[in-house]
């Protein structure tokens, strides 16, 4: 008689079917659809809709905004996940779990709380939009929210990799606290590449489909 294996999982093969079903319903096939959708047209007709003012605009957008909004996450998310994980300051706890509010916080929740802020009645609006800083409804509005949104990725990701290089400087001595940052990254290539990856993927990536799901939502709204 043969015994029954002991699955650390129970319930696994409901739970995996519950999820590819509900992936299928949100995610494969809509996308099955804008495939055929897509196969209706000539590709003719596909290359002129492409290429079209509108279309080349949202990709200026899209690329443009990501790639700023990237860079900036790279630096300064590189920068907050440093003190994170390297010194011990009041309010640190606070800071590092205020840092997964835009987790918490929709997407479209974020966007109208961005846009009332820096509106030209807002909090800061009222404050910038005389000096010719428009942070509501423009380009510099999309930054600004991609850059909201992408913290958080950018930081959670590089914490793992700043808190393994802390330990092993530790072990290798006592020099640690007398460590910056610029001497960190070019004594250590493999993590100095890690930091500059890691910190671009997450931000890069996040911005460029926030921004073109958001845009083809709105896209179908108007028609």
């Amino acid at each position: 008689m043969t015994q029954k294996r002991f699955s650390a999982l129970p319930g696994f093969n409901l739970t995996m079917g519950f999820t590819v079903l509900y992936l299928s319903g949100l995610v494969l096939i809509p996308f099955a659809a804008l495939i055929i959708r897509a196969s209706e047209i000539t590709w003719a007709d596909f290359w002129r809709l492409a290429t079209s003012d509108r279309a080349l605009a949202s990709y200026r957008l899209t690329i443009g905004a990501s790639f700023i909004a990237a860079v900036a996450n790279a630096v300064f998310g590189t920068l907050l996940a440093w003190v994170l994980v390297r010194y011990e300051f009041p309010g640190r706890r606070w800071i590092d779990a205020i840092v997964d509010f835009p987790f918490a916080l929709p997407t479209a929740v974020a966007g109208l709380t961005l846009a009332d802020l820096f509106a030209p009645t807002g909090w800061l609006g009222r404050f910038l939009v005389p000096l010719g800083i428009e942070g509501a409804y423009s380009r510099l509005g999309v930054v600004i929210a991609l850059i909201f949104v992408g913290l958080p990725f950018v930081v959670r990701t590089l914490q793992p990799v700043l808190q393994k290089s802390r330990t092993r400087s530790g072990r290798g001595g006592g020099d640690s606290g007398r460590r910056t940052i610029a001497h960190f990254c070019s004594r250590d290539c493999s993590i100095a590449g890690s930091i500059r990856y890691n910190g671009l993927c997450p931000g890069f990536r996040t911005g460029h489909w926030r921004i073109r799901f958001d845009y083809i939502y709105f896209r179908q709204q108007a028609v």
